[in-house]
């Protein structure tokens, strides 16, 4: 029976689980993503996956081109209906619309500037 390579001891596990706070803002995450990659002697890579297998890490959050957090067509076209008083089956078909086109239309509906997610 061959033994087991172990990538990340005891000690080191600690390491990382004394310094990264998963509830923590993201660019304090990361940044203490690199202090973890200093202390253990691994890459970012490497100290990320660690993380995730221990249920610890938190996925950056996607953003769009305009740094905002992206709105689904499914989301818009449940707003479109709700501003409209009409049930979500009756304009189901919308979500073959364009996003630009949905978002037009239930920004005129709903009388706002931009769309945010809920």
């Amino acid at each position: 029976m061959t033994e087991k390579t172990v990538n990340y001891t005891p000690e080191m596990e600690a390491v990382l689980t004394a310094v990264y706070n998963p509830k923590a803002d993201e660019a304090t995450r990361s940044d203490q993503i690199n202090e973890i990659v200093e202390k253990v002697g691994r890459n970012r890579r490497s100290v990320i996956a660690k993380l995730s297998r221990m249920g610890l890490y938190v996925k950056k959050e996607y953003k769009n081109k305009r740094g905002e957090k992206p709105v689904s067509k499914a989301v818009l076209v449940s707003a479109i209906a709700k501003e409209c008083g009409v049930n979500e089956e009756k304009v189901e078909s919308l979500e073959k619309a364009t996003k630009v086109a949905l978002a037009t239309v239930y920004q005129n509906l709903a009388g706002v500037e931009g769309v945010s997610e809920g």
